[in-house]
């Protein structure tokens, strides 16, 4: 019994070290992207609220967001540092800090679209439960934002409404590659659909050694661009 109770006291004690630390280490990095973050927020509104969610999620809010947006947010999603076995099974599974931007547009989006890259943690599963007969089927090539040298595994599926044309479709891809730039290079998923948040971005921010106030309003920038792309006339 001694010897279990020892093991135990050994667990609980690497336990709490990890969960601190890794808390510790998760409320830096986050403290870091808002700060990066703060040059692009203008773009989108004029006031921001920020909110913590645990320790592995900070919500930007924003307050009178500019058009084409109605209401605007951005998510940075932190891995989950404190669990440690939480830790190691999703890093295995490609999950990295990420950023969610979400935008309620001011009028409905003239098309639907969903564009994923097959290695990222979010990107693929909304597409994969699409309707076929209801969403023309394609593919971008391996080019910048897919985060992977392999063309095969690199290229990004695309599902759109038959609204979306091809000028569209090629305008959307270099909104893709703009917000990849601007980021950590990878961008997950790309979505303009008919219900709010109507357009949606999952991307990776850029490393702790590469951070720019230029990307970070290049990344707003690129966002608003899609807004606009979603609801301007044909």
């Amino acid at each position: 019994m001694a010897v279990v109770a020892a093991v135990a006291t050994v667990l609980l004690i690497a336990f709490l070290l990890w969960f601190t630390f890794g808390t510790q280490r998760n409320i830096s990095r986050g403290n870091e992207l808002l700060q990066w973050l703060q040059a692009g927020l203008p773009v989108l509104g004029k006031r921001t609220t920020v909110r913590w969610l645990g320790s592995s999620a900070v919500q930007l809010a924003i307050a009178q967001a500019e058009p084409p947006y109605d209401e605007a947010q951005v998510n940075v999603v932190l891995e989950p540092r404190d669990v440690g076995l939480l830790w190691a099974w999703t890093r295995k599974r490609r999950r990295r800090d990420f950023l969610i931007l979400r935008g309620t547009l001011c009028g409905p989006p003239r098309f639907e679209l969903e564009a994923g890259a097959r290695e990222g943690w979010t990107s693929t599963e909304r597409l994969d439960r699409l309707d076929p007969g209801a969403w023309t089927r394609t593919s971008w090539p391996a080019g910048p934002g897919t985060g992977d040298s392999d063309a095969t595994s690199a290229r990004i599926e695309v599902a759109h409404s038959s609204r979306a044309g091809i000028d569209d479709l090629d305008a959307v891809r270099d909104c893709w590659a703009q917000l990849a730039a601007a980021g950590g290079g990878q961008v997950w998923r790309l979505s303009v659909r008919n219900l709010a948040p109507h357009v949606e971005v999952h991307l990776l921010p850029p490393a702790s050694d590469a951070v720019s106030s230029a990307d970070a309003t290049a990344l707003t920038e690129a966002f608003a661009a899609l807004g606009r792309l979603a609801t301007r006339e044909a």
